[in-house]
């Protein structure tokens, strides 16, 4: 029953969006798709397709770096594929079988490592979040005075104050032990025992100082990449526009595609209208947003195939990231 009105919640939200783009751009949906079809240029295309999936290499690399911290054997191309199940099945799942639960759970297959594999995927995604903040309020202070858009900068306040926390949090144990009352909440002692482990993996990082600057450094090379793709992404479809908005405005499309919904469907189209507004038209926003959807959903199609042809679509291997996705927890080794 849970599930079912999970499910129906992001349904409504994706739905929701979708209704009110659709009355947003009413009579101007047909100049969205005569954009693509008429005026789309390959080469840049091309190049966004490459520089997504070179993303995606820097990102596999970090995620094998913290692998290693957690004494998790799995190579770069097992990394690599499973950031492609990652994408695979937050697109096509959207279910609490998450692209995150899919790859710890294969990475638990390669490995051995339960808690190990979970927590790295847990800390990748970490370390992601923190460099798209620290990328988007670099830009944001250089460019403040261009943008009129307050709800642009409360959500970067809003970022930057969650940021502060959560480094907080994770360097000062005794600033930690006072929010201690809300693992009391938690109902099964197996649950709060896991997530502590989960915080001492964190601050764990700090004694691998080599290894936590490199990851950074995958990280930032990760983000420009992917912030450069959606400028490249604007060029294919002829849209004059400078780089540096990118760095600002598809953080803020990011967090907004965490909203629950069917994997952003709706969120995320509606995102790029919403913060592209100010330097383009809303048509053109919104093809913007349909070319790098093509990308997104286009890599997690190919992560799927890949997937099929491994004979992961097994009954049994679905069952078992159902079944992980539910309990949303990985035992001790």
């Amino acid at each position: 029953m849970k599930k079912s009105l999970g499910f129906l919640l992001r349904l409504v939200v994706s739905l929701a969006a979708l209704g009110g783009l659709i009355y947003l751009l009413r009579g101007k949906l047909d100049e969205a798709l005569l954009i693509i079809s008429k005026g789309l240029q390959w080469p840049w295309f091309l190049a966004a397709i490459v520089a997504y999936f070179v993303a995606l290499a820097f990102i596999s690399w970090r995620l094998k770096l913290i692998f290693h911290v957690q004494k998790v054997k799995v190579s770069f191309p097992q990394t690599f594929y499973l950031s492609l199940l990652g994408l695979f099945f937050t697109l096509f799942f959207p279910s609490a079988m998450g692209g995150d639960v899919a790859k710890g759970y294969f990475a638990y297959q390669y490995s051995g490592k339960k808690l190990g594999s979970l927590t790295a995927v847990i800390l990748d995604r970490l370390l992601g979040f923190v460099t798209i903040v620290l990328f988007a309020v670099l830009i944001f202070a250089g460019y403040s005075h261009t943008i009129e858009t307050p709800f642009i900068k409360r959500s970067l306040y809003g970022a930057v104050a969650l940021l502060i926390f959560g480094i907080f949090f994770f360097a000062h144990k005794g600033f930690a032990q006072k929010f201690r009352v809300f693992l009391s909440l938690i109902p099964r002692a197996e649950w709060r025992q896991n997530i502590s482990d989960l915080y001492h993996a964190i601050r764990n990082l700090q004694h691998h100082p080599k290894i936590l600057w490199g990851a950074l450094a995958l990280s930032i090379a990760a983000q420009v990449v992917f912030f450069t793709d959606g400028f490249f992404l604007a060029r294919s479809l002829g849209i004059g526009i400078s780089l540096w908005p990118f760095f600002i405005l598809m953080p803020l499309i990011a967090f907004v595609s965490m909203a629950p919904s069917l994997s952003g469907l709706g969120v995320r189209e509606a995102g790029f209208v919403f913060f592209f507004k100010p330097f383009m038209s809303e048509e053109k926003a919104f093809a913007l947003s349909l070319v790098y959807d093509f990308i997104f959903y286009g890599s997690a199609f190919f992560g799927g195939l890949v997937f099929a042809f491994k004979g992961g679509l097994r009954k049994g291997v679905i069952h078992d990231l159902e079944h992980a996705g539910e309990l949303q927890e990985v035992g001790h080794d």
